[in-house]
């Protein structure tokens, strides 16, 4: 995992890998997250996992450079930990 530093960015950081099979976590408390990230030619797909269960396969391959999209959102119905 690399982490590159702009005030372009979100919150001033991307985290970005181009390992195969190479693997992130974010954990929070709360209701609600999204996953912020680009689309672009040069961008793969990345299946996503939801407090240790399989919910979705994220393909952010896109023609086109897009920026900071919300390409995956959940939410639940009460705040609690996650993962």
């Amino acid at each position: 995992m690399r982490t590159s530093l702009s005030a372009t960015y979100l919150d001033g950081a991307l985290r970005r890998s181009r390992v195969p099979g190479a693997t992130a976590s974010y954990s929070f408390t709360g209701s609600q997250v999204a996953w912020i990230a680009a689309r672009g030619p040069t961008r793969g797909s990345a299946r996503v996992y939801i407090d240790g269960r399989y919910a979705a396969t994220v393909k952010l391959y896109g023609r086109t450079l897009q920026t900071r999209r919300a390409v995956y959102t959940y939410s639940w119905a009460t705040a609690g930990p996650h993962r």
